[in-house]
């Protein structure tokens, strides 16, 4: 007797576990499908959110509209282009500094004519007391 009370007791902890396992299991599919349900409301409300924005962009496609600044989607640009920028920047910027030293050269030079030329001017302005003797 003692034997089946046990035995008894033990099938009564485990059918007890089993309800208890089927119970959070119900739980769980509800909750997989609750979630399943939420992503799919949510993804409902991004397309509509992304079609709005979108439509947005097409209606007012000016480079100052901030929602056309990077289009989803599009790639940004790889460290590899962005370095190929800056190359490209500096020996333009090289380039233009070159210009701008010739440039000055070339403003020396012809400041430096016209301070000469001035001088010559100024020099036969002025009377010459060389060649002339008073008696």
């Amino acid at each position: 007797a003692r034997t089946v009370a046990r035995l008894a007791a033990a099938n009564a902890e485990l059918v007890e576990e089993r309800d208890a396992l089927r119970r959070d299991a119900r739980r769980v599919a509800e909750t997989k499908r609750a979630t399943e349900a939420l992503a799919k409301k949510y993804d409902a409300k991004f397309e509509k959110l992304r079609e709005s924005l979108d439509a947005f962009r097409r209606a007012y496609p000016a480079p100052s509209n901030p929602a056309n600044v990077l289009e989803p989607g599009a790639p940004a640009p790889s460290l590899d282009d962005l370095e190929r920028d800056a190359r490209e920047l500096r020996a333009q910027l090289a380039a233009e500094r070159d210009l701008g030293r010739k440039r000055d050269a070339i403003i020396a030079r012809y400041e430096h004519w016209y301070s000469a030329l001035k001088a010559s001017a100024a020099a036969r302005r002025r009377p010459s007391h060389e060649g002339s003797f008073e008696a």
